[in-house]
C-alpha cells in the first residue's frame, strides 16, 4: 500500500470513528432527555398524589435520576404539615434545579400564596405570566399548564378586587386634588393612598392621546398647580392590558411610552418636567379582568402617584410581610 493510500485509509477510519462517536452522543443525549421527561412526569404525579406511599415510590425513582428532586418531596412533606413558608423554599430549590418542571413552579406559587397572601399577588402573577410566555405552544404537561393559567386568572381577580369601580371613570379637578393629597398610610390598598388611575382611551398597542385624553390632562395640570400639589413630585406609571403585546417585556415598553406621552402633555400644559418621573408596570396591576373588552380598555391606562410623602403604602406592606 502506498503512503497516499495509507493516509486515505487512516482518514476514512478517523471519520468513521468520529461519526460513530457523534451518533453515540446524539443517541445518549436523546435518551437522557426522554429519561428526564419520564422523571418529570413522575414528580408531577407525586405532587398530585394523595396516597403518601405511592407518592414516596414516585419520588424515590426521581431521586435516583437526580437528587435535586428530593427538594420537591421535602416541600410536599412540609406543605402537608402546614409549614407553607418552608415548603415554598423547598419548592423554589426544586424548580430552580429543573426550570422545565412546571409542577414545581405551580407548587411553589401555591405555597407562597398560603404563606404571604396579598403581599405577593402581583409578583406571583408576573412570574407565572412569564412562565406561560416561554412555554407558548408547548404540549408538555398540559394539565399543569392549564392549572397555572387558572391561577394567573385567580390572581388577576384578586388584584382587580383592590380597585373600586369609582376609579374606572374620569376625574374632576377637585377629585384629583383630594385623592392626590391623601396620606400614604391610609391602608393596604394601592388605591387608598395618593394614587389616581387615568383611563385615557389608549388603543391596543398604542400610546397616542386623543382629544378627550388631552382634556383630562388639562384638568390634571390644573390640579397640580393647587395647594400642596403645587410643589409635589409625581410618578407617572404606564399600564397595559394583558394581551396587547406578546410578552411582558414588550408590554412594559408600551407602558413606558404611554407614561412618556402623558409626561409630555403635562409639560405642554405648564408642569415642570423635573416634577414628573415616568415608569412602567406593564400588565402587572390590572384594574379589571383581561377576559373582556371593557376590562382590557380599563387596564390600558396611566396612574399618577404623589411621591412627596415617602414610599407608597402598597410597597411598604409587600416588603414588610
Amino acid at each position: 500500500m502506498t503512503d497516499g493510500s495509507a493516509r486515505l485509509a487512516a482518514t476514512i477510519g478517523l471519520l468513521l470513528l468520529l461519526s460513530g462517536l457523534l451518533f453515540w452522543e446524539t443517541t445518549a443525549a436523546a435518551r437522557r432527555l426522554r429519561d428526564r421527561e419520564d422523571v418529570r412526569r413522575r414528580v408531577t404525579a407525586a405532587l398530585a398524589e394523595r396516597e403518601p406511599e405511592r407518592a414516596a415510590a414516585l419520588f424515590r425513582h426521581a431521586r435516583t435520576f437526580d437528587a435535586a428532586y428530593a427538594a420537591c418531596q421535602e416541600g410536599r412533606r412540609l406543605e402537608r404539615q402546614g409549614h407553607f413558608a418552608e415548603a415554598a423554599e423547598s419548592y423554589r430549590i426544586c424548580k430552580d434545579a429543573d426550570p422545565e418542571l412546571l409542577a414545581a413552579h405551580l407548587a411553589w406559587a401555591e405555597a407562597v400564596l398560603h404563606s404571604q397572601g396579598k403581599a405577593v399577588y402581583s409578583d406571583l402573577r408576573a412570574h407565572l405570566l412569564e412562565l406561560l410566555e416561554t412555554r407558548r405552544g408547548s404540549s408538555t404537561d398540559p394539565e399543569t399548564l392549564q392549572s397555572i393559567k387558572d391561577l394567573t386568572l385567580d390572581l388577576e381577580e384578586l388584584l382587580t378586587a383592590d380597585a373600586p369601580q369609582e376609579h374606572l371613570g374620569t376625574w374632576t379637578v377637585e377629585d384629583l386634588v383630594e385623592v392626590l393629597t391623601r396620606s400614604h398610610s391610609r391602608g393596604t390598598s394601592r388605591y387608598e393612598g395618593p394614587r389616581v388611575p387615568l383611563r385615557l382611551g389608549f388603543r391596543p398597542g398604542g400610546a397616542a392621546l386623543g382629544a378627550a385624553a388631552e382634556e383630562q390632562l388639562r384638568d390634571v395640570a390644573t390640579a397640580l398647580r393647587r395647594g400642596r400639589l403645587a410643589k409635589a413630585d409625581l410618578e407617572i406609571e404606564g399600564h397595559t392590558d394583558g394581551v396587547e403585546a406578546p410578552t411582558e417585556a414588550e408590554r412594559r415598553a408600551l407602558g413606558l411610552r404611554r407614561a412618556g406621552a402623558v409626561q409630555d402633555a403635562l409639560v405642554r400644559f405648564g408642569i415642570a418636567r423635573g416634577r414628573l418621573r415616568i415608569t412602567s408596570l406593564g400588565s402587572r396591576y390590572p384594574l379589571a379582568s383581561n377576559e373582556s373588552l371593557p376590562g382590557r380598555d380599563a387596564n390600558r391606562r396611566v396612574e399618577l402617584l404623589n411621591l412627596d410623602e415617602g414610599t407608597p403604602v402598597w410597597r411598604d406592606v409587600r416588603e414588610g410581610r
